[in-house]
């Protein structure tokens, strides 16, 4: 029974400590920088703007096409770190 209290106040005293440290260190901000970085900015800024799309559904695209990794190429061979081509846009839309 006591080992049980022990460990339940242990578990609580964990939950705790991550619920400071994500509210004051902003642990989640570090984490989904990790998992999603915001790379080439200065051209999803541009292009974002130009045709009128949300930067972050750019983002989105980029991670799932390419994962940000610059040398991917497809299997249609559209290459870059975004690779959708006017043919899948057309198709798509």
């Amino acid at each position: 029974m006591k080992s049980k209290t022990k460990l339940l106040i242990i578990f609580v005293i964990v939950i705790i400590t991550l619920i400071i440290l994500f509210g004051f260190i902003k642990v989640d901000k570090i984490i989904l920088k990790k998992i999603y970085p915001l790379k080439y900015t200065e051209y999803v800024n541009i292009y974002a703007e130009k045709y009128n799309i949300d930067q972050y559904l750019i983002y989105a695209i980029i991670k799932a096409e390419s994962n940000f990794k610059s040398e991917i190429v497809s299997s249609k061979r559209s290459n870059r770190i975004n690779a959708i081509n006017g043919n899948n846009c057309r198709r798509t839309c």
